[in-house]
């Protein structure tokens, strides 16, 4: 089993789609976090004399009087450094908080739901690549064990998976430290506690059960179908199709079906780890809850593994 899982490893780093996807994933990661760091900067565009340290500081007062906004004074002075004109930005509390650390993680974390799409259009491409090139027929032509040979696939998909989360952590905490570097001028580590550790490998679990539901519905579809294309087109439908319908149907007429739903319990969780507007009419905390969404996908990955293999055992791999 382990020889079988480290040469699916071996095999998966002479392809080209693991890397382009990886480099897709960065880039739009990237983006993310340029976009958020302009805009958060562009409030001190046009007073340059004003310093994160002014909002801070009124921040800290307005937290102090229950206030939801931040009112940041300014005074502009001539070339002559005679009194220009004075006034005030109101900003809201929490106005940085998506850029500067530790609070950006979070927010960042929710990038990363394009990365389970990008991991189900790699996992079919890993399983059924498999059919078309004849590698499967040639393993088990030399005994190796079927269910051996589709659990060491999963297994793969798994390693694959805790890799390009781990690799897009380091990327946004990265990129968290070099806006919280230009915003502020200095990096602070006191928020390294055990909590915050705690609760960033927690958001990342989370990340990857999600990947793994939908890695498992499009290995499940390439393999009962043995077809790369149609993998992808289930993950894809899985993905964008059904959380279409699960959001106007939470909009419109919530059920406590929806709680058993894939989408439903995928949006809550992302939701969960990353408020997001968007989601705020779609998610209902009586519907579901993080322990309850964690043991749906849960279900899920197991229902489609279990199904994989058992359509895999009977499977004639001599025509396609």
């Amino acid at each position: 089993m382990i020889r079988l899982i480290g040469a699916g490893l071996f095999s998966l780093k002479k392809r080209w789609l693991p890397y382009v996807l990886l480099l897709l994933m960065f880039g739009y990661l990237g983006y993310m976090s340029g976009l958020g760091y302009s805009s958060a900067a562009a409030d001190f565009d046009t007073h340059p004399e004003l310093s994160y340290s002014d909002y801070a500081e009124a921040e800290a007062q307005s937290l102090a009087e229950g206030k939801t906004e931040v009112k940041v004074f300014y005074k502009e002075y001539d070339d002559q450094g005679e009194l220009e004109s004075a006034g005030h930005l109101t900003l809201q509390v929490g106005r940085f908080d998506s850029v500067l650390l530790p609070t950006a993680l979070d927010g960042k974390f929710g990038y990363m739901n394009l990365l389970v799409m990008l991991l189900s259009i790699l996992a079919a491409s890993v399983v059924g690549s498999e059919y078309a090139q004849g590698t499967l027929q040639r393993a088990v032509a030399k005994g190796v064990p079927r269910s051996s040979y589709i659990i060491s696939k999963f297994a793969v998909l798994a390693f694959i998976a805790i890799g390009f989360i781990l690799f897009c952590a380091a990327f946004i905490f990265i990129s968290s430290m070099i806006t919280t570097w230009l915003i502020t001028g200095g990096i602070s580590w006191n928020f390294l506690t055990a909590e915050f550790i705690g609760s960033t490998l927690l958001n990342m679990a989370y990340v990857f059960l999600i990947a793994m539901a939908y890695i498992c519905i499009s290995a499940f579809v390439a393999i009962a179908l043995k077809s790369s294309i149609a993998g992808i087109l289930a993950g894809f439908v899985a993905f964008n199709i059904e959380a279409i319908m699960v959001q106007m149907a939470a909009t419109s007429n919530p059920t406590a079906l929806l709680g058993y739903t894939l989408s439903y319990n995928t949006i809550y969780l992302f939701n969960h780890i990353s408020s997001s507007a968007a989601n705020a009419g779609v998610v209902q905390s009586a519907l579901t809850n993080p322990a309850q969404a964690t043991l749906a996908l849960g279900l899920y990955c197991v229902l489609f593994i279990l199904t994989s293999f058992i359509i895999f055992r009977e499977q004639n791999i001599t025509t396609r």
